[in-house]
């Protein structure tokens, strides 16, 4: 098991660096072309007014972000990997998107306290549950903000789905096995571990399931404690 999760890693660390080129033609092979779907669902979890200032941790290829300018956010992103932020900044410029991303690691955000409105994050690794990652998106957010966190994406019809599901389970990221969309109760049950995370950094958390075409997608939705 050890060497399989070193396998994986490496996989992961190629996918967002060396063939970071890959990642949308990838992402949309292993999720029949469920993926952007499953991402845009967080944008419509975080339910904030348009002009609100958002922050994406992990913007990856810069999908989510282009997103965001088109439905009039104020946004920001970072990113880990300087060849995600370097796709992402031409993707942005190619569509006439002026970007506004930083190079930075999830538990040391290069932002002062209470900027943002919101924040969203899309399939995040390992990172997510780390102590100093939440108590990051705890200090940026306002003492109102929101955070939408996209934990999983379900096919609920389609041949590809039982594949899906044994790939998620092979790399880490778990899997629901089903065809039906399960209650927020059933799904804060089996995400506890997420959500006791979330609390103990002083976020409340729910998790939700978000309607897409053919599936849904599993999304952690609440903000700072008072």
């Amino acid at each position: 098991m050890k060497l399989w999760r070193r396998i994986t890693r490496f996989g992961f660390r190629l996918l967002y660096n060396e063939f970071a080129w890959t990642y949308d033609v990838v992402s949309w092979i292993v999720s029949a072309g469920e993926w952007r779907e499953w991402q845009r669902s967080a944008i419509r979890a975080l339910n904030l007014p348009s002009e609100s200032k958002v922050l994406e941790v992990a913007h990856g290829t810069g999908n989510l972000q282009v997103d965001l300018v088109r439905e009039e956010y104020s946004c920001a992103g970072v990113d880990l990997s300087p060849a995600m932020g370097r796709i992402a900044a031409r993707k942005l410029q190619g569509m006439g998107y002026a970007p506004n991303l930083m190079c930075a690691s999830a538990t040391a955000l290069p932002y002062g306290g209470q900027t943002f409105e919101g924040l969203i994050c899309t399939f995040p690794t390992e990172f997510l549950i780390h102590p100093h990652a939440l108590s990051e998106f705890r200090r940026v957010l306002k003492a109102d903000g929101r955070f939408a966190v996209v934990l999983h994406g379900i096919l609920l019809r389609g041949w590809w789905r039982p594949f899906l599901d044994v790939l998620f389970q092979a790399t880490g990221q778990g899997g629901i096995s089903q065809d039906h969309v399960p209650t927020a109760e059933t799904l804060g049950f089996r995400y506890i571990r997420v959500v006791a995370a979330f609390t103990a950094s002083g976020l409340t958390c729910d998790v939700i399931p978000m309607l897409t075409p053919r599936g849904y997608a599993v999304v952690a939705v609440g903000g700072p404690m008072p």
